[in-house]
């Protein structure tokens, strides 16, 4: 399955139990912007992907990836 292009991601607020971030995001081919909730956790873990990616960017092509499953939580402050 091909990935969607999508030309805006944005942060719109907290539920109010501030458990959850409304996020709004905007498709290439459509006009029609659609918002999702999504757990706070699953940004922390958004954010340790996009580090680990661009390690793994950075690192020659012989060097091997490191075998670990633990993911460190950025947890010392709120997202906003």
């Amino acid at each position: 399955m091909l990935p969607i292009s999508a030309i805006r991601l944005k942060a719109e607020d907290y539920n109010p139990d501030g458990k959850c971030v409304i996020i709004s995001l905007m498709t290439k081919y459509s006009k029609v912007e659609r918002k999702y909730s999504v757990p706070v956790e699953c940004l922390y873990d958004f954010i340790v992907d996009l580090q680990r990616l661009k390690a793994f960017a950075n690192e020659a092509p012989t060097n091997s990836v490191p075998a670990t499953d633990s993911h460190p939580r950025m947890m010392s402050g709120r997202l906003r």
